[in-house]
């Protein structure tokens, strides 16, 4: 279990303070995750300054614990966590 954060070297969407909380979060809430399974990615060269663009997964919150919040979704390898000879 980890966490991954992304600190791109454009600037992109609108500057908003973000406070990362779970204080309005409940179970069952649906949430994204990013990744690119089996290394694919989307997009091309004209959009996202030239990075290829993730693919989006769906999942749900069904659990916490301290300051660990547990997601049920399908994962693929390439995706953090997905599992794979890619996997580290």
């Amino acid at each position: 279990m980890g966490v991954t954060v992304l600190a791109p070297m454009v600037s992109f969407g609108y500057a908003h303070d973000l406070e990362i909380t779970t204080d309005r979060m409940i179970l069952s809430e649906n949430v994204c995750f990013l990744g690119y399974p089996f290394n694919f990615a989307t997009g091309d060269k004209g959009i996202n300054a030239g990075f290829p663009v993730p693919f989006v997964k769906k999942a749900i919150v069904s659990a916490f614990e301290d300051s660990t919040i547990y997601l049920d979704g399908h994962n693929n390898p390439g995706f953090s966590g997905g599992g794979g000879r890619d996997s580290r």
